[in-house]
């Protein structure tokens, strides 16, 4: 039993940076993965579609216990980028659930 939690952590871990890895380019701030460079500002060129397309995954993804902290904050600074500078208000409400989580992980 501990063997299969310790391979469905890892399959959900992957399956958090998938979604992570596929932000930038649902943003369209890149259009294939040939173009990532070291540092990507997403927050830059948020429209409301790619916004609200993505906020559901990413708030899945930060909810996930098996999540790191380093990507659930950069999950948390997406959401509220896209509150903030797209305004997408549902993802401003469901990012507090996320802080909440990422605070009681540490």
């Amino acid at each position: 039993m501990e063997l299969r939690l310790l391979e469905t952590q890892e399959i959900l871990s992957k399956l958090g940076k998938d979604i992570i890895a596929t932000v930038p380019q649902a943003l369209g701030v890149i259009s294939s993965a040939s173009e990532i460079g070291p540092v990507i500002d997403v927050s830059s060129s948020i429209n409301g579609s790619a916004g609200y397309m993505m906020t559901w995954p990413l708030y899945t993804a930060g909810k996930s216990s098996a999540m790191e902290s380093e990507a659930r904050k950069w999950i948390i600074q997406r959401l509220q980028d896209f509150g903030h500078n797209a305004g997408i208000t549902l993802a401003l409400q469901l990012v507090e659930d996320i802080i909440r989580i990422d605070q009681c992980a540490n």
